[in-house]
């Protein structure tokens, strides 16, 4: 496991993830949208910076944290349904990923949602190993509180939706797709469980 974060480097990831969320919190796609999809960030990032001088957390969960919080910045600023980054890709690698794929949908959401599990897993890990249990169920905990945490947030999604009105589509992100809910929850799962297999076989932390 990497080292625990020094009180410095966790005050320059939380200032320079604050710079970020304020570049994108100028001219969204859907101001509404932003303000919902945003609510829980400011609400971690307030504790993250109430806690930063005891840090807890090693620099590689620290790492992975603020990476999927950027990418949700992404979601947020265009609303997930409108980020380009198909357009990107052609630009920068002349790639058409929805084009080789066969894709129909915009395909973000589905990446933030598996990103979620592949990083958000690492910080949960290690706060439940602080639970001083055997190294399955630290696994196992975790695993279920990225699977919980994310049906919880299609909830949200859903009473956000109905409640902001009919247009609040980029809130909801369903592109028509009836199992979308149901998707987003396994791809965080799959991208958890990715995470906890690659950690077991590097030996993330050799005490477990």
């Amino acid at each position: 496991m990497s080292p625990t974060a020094s009180p410095a480097f966790v005050n320059r990831a939380l200032w320079g993830f604050s710079l970020v969320f304020v570049a994108m919190g100028i001219a969204p796609l859907d101001r509404k949208t932003w303000l919902a999809e945003n609510l829980l960030v400011v609400l971690l990032i307030g504790l993250l910076w109430y806690k930063r001088r005891r840090p807890e957390l090693s620099r590689g969960a620290w790492w992975a944290m603020m990476l999927f919080l950027i990418i949700h910045q992404a979601g947020t600023h265009y609303s997930y349904p409108e980020v380009p980054y198909n357009l990107w890709l052609i630009n920068i690698f002349n790639l058409n990923l929805d084009g080789l794929m066969g894709w129909q949908r915009n395909q973000f959401d589905h990446f933030a949602h598996l990103s979620y599990g592949l990083l958000m897993i690492l910080p949960l890990w290690e706060i439940t190993k602080k639970m001083g249990l055997t190294p399955g169920y630290i696994s196992f905990i975790a695993w279920n509180l990225i699977i919980s945490s994310s049906a919880v947030y299609e909830l949200l999604e859903w009473i956000g939706g109905a409640y902001l009105g009919n247009n609040q589509t980029g809130l909801v992100g369903s592109q028509n797709d009836f199992w979308d809910a149901q998707k987003d929850v396994a791809l965080a799962g799959l991208g958890a469980g990715l995470t906890l297999l690659t950690m077991k076989y590097m030996k993330w932390d050799r005490s477990t």
